[in-house]
C-alpha cells in the first residue's frame, strides 16, 4: 500500500516526466515557473536517461530554482523497462505537496493562474479529489484544436470517465488530492496507460471538477513522444498492452462489485474494435457483429468499418 505524506511548507508538489524533449522542455518549464500563487510549489522532474541535451537544458534551470526544483535522473531507462507509471511510482511518494500537478515534458501551461484557480477550487470543494480543465491540442506540430468537453463547474460522473475520450482531459490538466493515491492499486500501475486508471481511481475518491478555462497545450504525434513510439509496435504486442488496459478496468469492475460492469465491457470492446481495425485486421473484425458495431461506435465510424469489412473488403 502506497504511504502519502506531505509538507505543511509546500501546497502543490508539479510532477514532470521527459524523455528526450529538448526541443519542448524549456517552453514546459517556463509554463510552470511562470505560476503565480499565494502558495508554495515545488517542480519534480523526473528525465529518463534523455540522450539528446534535455539534462543539460535541465541542469541549466536547476542552477536558477535550485530552491524550488529537483532533478531525478534514474540509472537506467525506467519507461522501456515497462514501468509506465513513473510519476506515481517514483515522484509522487516523495512529493511534499498536498495537491499533485502534473505536465509531462513536451506540453507546457499557458495560464499564469491555472495552480492557483485549481488550487482555489480544491480548497474550496472538499467533496473533490481532482480539477481538470479545457486544453489546446496540437497535431503534429501544425493544427490545432480547442479541446472543451463541459462548462465550468461541471461535475464529471465515473461512467463517463469509463468511457475517456481525447478530449475529456489531457495529462497537463489535472491536479489532484494527493491523499486520494493512498492504497492505489497494482493493476492500475501495471496498465500500460497511466493518466486513464489515475483518472477512474480518483473519480472513485471524489468529485471530478472541470474548468473550461484553456490552460495547457498538449503535443500529439510529436516524434519524440511516448505515445508516437507505441505506434510501431505490431499488432501482437499492441494487442498485449490492450490486456493490461483490460485487466486494470476488470479490477474497478471488482471493486466497484459489478455497478459499472455494463460501461466497462462497452469500453473494452470499443478499445478492440479500434486496435483491429487500426491494424486492419480484417478477420477479427469480421466476427464482430453488425449490431456490436454500431452499438459501441459513433455511427459514421461504426458504419466506415463495417461496410469497408463486409462490402468493400476486395479493396484491402
Amino acid at each position: 500500500m502506497m504511504e502519502v505524506v506531505s509538507d505543511n511548507r509546500v501546497k502543490v508538489s508539479v510532477c514532470c516526466i521527459t524523455y528526450n524533449h529538448r526541443e519542448y522542455v524549456e517552453e514546459c518549464l517556463n509554463g510552470i515557473l511562470m505560476q503565480q500563487t499565494s502558495f508554495e510549489f515545488e517542480l519534480i522532474v523526473h528525465d529518463d536517461l534523455s540522450t539528446d541535451g534535455t539534462d543539460e537544458i535541465l541542469k541549466r534551470y536547476h542552477q536558477k530554482y535550485s530552491e524550488k526544483m529537483r532533478i531525478i535522473r534514474p540509472q537506467a531507462n525506467r519507461y522501456s523497462s515497462c514501468t509506465r507509471a513513473i510519476a506515481t511510482t517514483y515522484l509522487l511518494p516523495i512529493a511534499k505537496g498536498e495537491y499533485i500537478a502534473l505536465c509531462e515534458g513536451d506540453d507546457y501551461w499557458t495560464d499564469p493562474f491555472k495552480l492557483q484557480k485549481q488550487v482555489d477550487i480544491l480548497d474550496s470543494y472538499r467533496s473533490c479529489s481532482v480539477s481538470i480543465h479545457a486544453s489546446k491540442v496540437i497535431e503534429y506540430g501544425k493544427r490545432f484544436k480547442i479541446y472543451r468537453a463541459h462548462r465550468s463547474g461541471t461535475i464529471i460522473p465515473f461512467e463517463e470517465v469509463v468511457r475517456w475520450r481525447h478530449n475529456l482531459s489531457q495529462t497537463a490538466t489535472v491536479l489532484y488530492r494527493k491523499e486520494c493515491m493512498a492504497g492505489y492499486p497494482q493493476f492500475c500501475l501495471d496498465c500500460h496507460v497511466g493518466d486513464y486508471p489515475l483518472m477512474l481511481w480518483l473519480a472513485l475518491h471524489g468529485k471530478i471538477y472541470y474548468l473550461s478555462d484553456v490552460m495547457s497545450v498538449y503535443r500529439r504525434g510529436n516524434s519524440s513522444s511516448w505515445t508516437t513510439k507505441d505506434r510501431n509496435i505490431d499488432i501482437e504486442n499492441r494487442l498485449a498492452l490492450l490486456q493490461t488496459e483490460f485487466d486494470m478496468l476488470d479490477g474497478f469492475n471488482e471493486i466497484t462489485k459489478g455497478v459499472y460492469e455494463d460501461s466497462i465491457n462497452r469500453k473494452k470492446q470499443m478499445l478492440l474494435i479500434y486496435i483491429l481495425w487500426r491494424y486492419r485486421d480484417i478477420e477479427q473484425l469480421k466476427n464482430i457483429g453488425a449490431s456490436t458495431l454500431f452499438k459501441i461506435l459513433p455511427i459514421y465510424k461504426s458504419l466506415s468499418i463495417y461496410l469497408r469489412v463486409h462490402i468493400f473488403r476486395s479493396f484491402f
